[in-house]
């Protein structure tokens, strides 16, 4: 389970127009995760084909395209390395199913406590440490740029990085 801020509409009209945002990708959504291991860049863009393995409910990673992949990309920047593990902000250019935990798994840091997708450490059999940390979008009514963030999950503590 990915913690973190979950958008909700109270009307039809609000929910298509909020739909029609993740569509077109423009709502912005910014993660932290924790991945295990030092990642080497500090700031890089992640580039793969996703497919989607239904039976075992999985994304599978691919570098060149397939008929059944799709494009997948990420950026990333690191914060900080916390107890040799990195911490880092995530930001989707696509939003695909499981997206940030196999393309971190595919480069071979994958995401802490995500044993799904290869992680050798515990954390909590129904949590990794992936967190929706922030919503970006043009407001429904008014056109206003609205930033949502919610506070930092458990697992991260600004005095150690």
């Amino acid at each position: 389970v990915t913690s973190g801020v979950v958008l909700f509409a109270k009307k039809k009209s609000a929910l298509k127009y909020f739909n029609s945002l993740f569509e077109t990708k423009t709502i912005k959504k910014t993660y932290l995760t924790l991945v295990e291991g030092d990642v080497k860049k500090t700031k890089q863009k992640l580039i793969h084909f996703l497919e989607k393995d239904k039976k075992n409910k999985k994304s599978i990673i691919k570098t060149v395209q397939t008929q059944i992949s799709k494009a997948c990309s990420l950026s990333y920047v690191k914060l900080s390395v916390i107890e040799g593990n990195s911490l880092l902000e995530v930001k989707l250019n696509t939003g695909r199913f499981h997206q940030i935990r196999s393309q971190f798994s595919f480069i071979g840091h994958p995401v802490v406590g995500d044993e799904k997708y290869g992680s050798s450490s515990m954390y909590d059999r129904t949590n990794v440490h992936l967190h929706a940390y922030k919503l970006e979008f043009v407001d429904f009514n008014s056109e206003e740029k609205i930033v949502i963030t919610t506070s930092y999950p458990e697992w991260y503590n600004p005095l150690t990085s």
